[in-house]
């Protein structure tokens, strides 16, 4: 009976682009799109991003993938690059390969270098203020994991802390979710520690590689961070200060239930078997202006393929709760975007497009709007 509802579900899927459930009282509707102008030197494939706004001036900043430089966009429609800082490998001012990036403002921008365990602070000419080395000053000898950053895993400075995403450098298959997945950085003294955990629901289970990433946003009004776990129904919510933990049901209409895989494997084709075939939650995000949350759903893939390279397109939906986290719509934006690149900005939620120009890149626009 479950794969007769989910072929429905498929097939409604690919006949409409966008549409939303009307038990709810609003959804999200198209509202146009933002480009912006690629120059020789740079391309649509893009690793860490980040909208930033002070007094002045508003940016969509990003990284392209395996490149060394941060390029920052006026955030307006056909905008160009206003400018990049390059960050050099080698050297005095050298950060080695650059992971992700936290702009906190314009003179204190956070360079990730996983492999190496560091840290760098850098200003806008790329040049290093000072340097965090984390496999030193630890107050607790029992977790390793490398520091993690990326669109929907960000870096957040909250006072004196620098909070990071740590990814596990322990066998990622077994079935054993031990490692702490928060970094808490003191940048006045280098000091740090290893914080938050997976939630039950992980453990004595095989999940692969991509399930165990663990997308969050630090809520900076209620002073919390909410992670949208992978396999989890449920937003885990973590007091910053108290480190009380609740969870709160965040569930999809559209997706089915979330297995485990069935036998342990190494094998590369039956890992990207299992992970395009079953669904996922992605990226945590909050509309200030609006007061809600979206948090994106994403079904099994309609074109699995073992030999395709690269990603391939899932069917999505974007969920939105209100200020008490409670569910109050739910729409499918179809597989034409790449979902885990979204940022919001002036009470639109933009979301990049999987088809890309080489002249442009593209982000669908999206407006809340109640429903009739």
């Amino acid at each position: 009976m479950k794969i007769y509802i989910l072929i429905l579900l498929l097939i409604i899927l690919s006949c409409c682009s966008t549409m939303h459930s009307e038990k709810y009282p609003v959804s999200l509707v198209k509202n146009g799109d933002l480009h912006l102008k690629l120059d020789s030197l740079t391309t649509n494939s893009i690793g860490n991003l980040q909208y930033f706004k002070n007094d002045s001036v508003a940016y969509v900043i990003f990284k392209n993938k395996g490149e060394n430089n941060i390029l920052f966009y006026k955030f307006k429609n056909n905008a160009q690059c206003e400018f990049r800082i390059y960050l050099a490998k080698d050297g005095p001012n050298g950060v080695g390969r650059a992971d992700g990036f936290y702009v906190h403002n314009l003179d204190s921008i956070f360079v990730v270098s996983s492999y190496f365990s560091k840290i760098f602070l850098v200003n806008k000419e790329g040049e290093i203020l000072k340097k965090y080395f984390l496999s030193m000053n630890k107050e607790d000898s029992t977790s390793t994991s490398m520091p993690y950053s990326s669109t929907h895993t960000p870096m957040v400075k909250v006072g004196d802390t620098l909070y990071i995403g740590a990814i596990p450098d322990v066998e990622p298959y077994l079935n054993k979710y031990n490692s702490k997945i928060k970094i808490a950085l003191n940048i006045a003294n280098g000091r740090y520690k290893y914080l938050h955990s997976y939630p039950e629901e992980y453990q004595q289970n095989y999940w692969g590689r991509t399930h165990m990433l663990f997308p969050n946003i630090y809520d900076e009004e209620k002073g919390v961070f909410i992670y949208s776990f992978p396999i989890s129904d449920s937003l885990h919510i973590i007091n910053q200060s108290t480190n009380k933990a609740i969870s709160l049901n965040a569930k999809s209409l559209f997706l089915p239930r979330i297995d485990p895989m069935v036998n342990f494997t190494k094998d590369r084709k039956k890992l990207k078997s299992y992970l395009y075939k079953s669904a996922i939650y992605s990226s945590i995000i909050k509309d200030p202006l609006n007061q809600v949350y979206y948090r994106i759903a994403e079904q099994p893939t309609q074109e699995f393929n073992l030999n395709k390279v690269g990603k391939m397109k899932r069917p999505a939906s974007i969920i939105v709760l209100n200020n008490n986290f409670e569910k109050i719509g739910e729409t499918l934006i179809g597989n034409d975007y790449r979902v885990t690149h979204t940022f919001v900005a002036a009470g639109y939620f933009y979301i990049l497009k999987e088809i890309q120009s080489d002249d442009y890149l593209s982000f669908g626009k999206y407006k809340l709007v109640n429903n009739k």
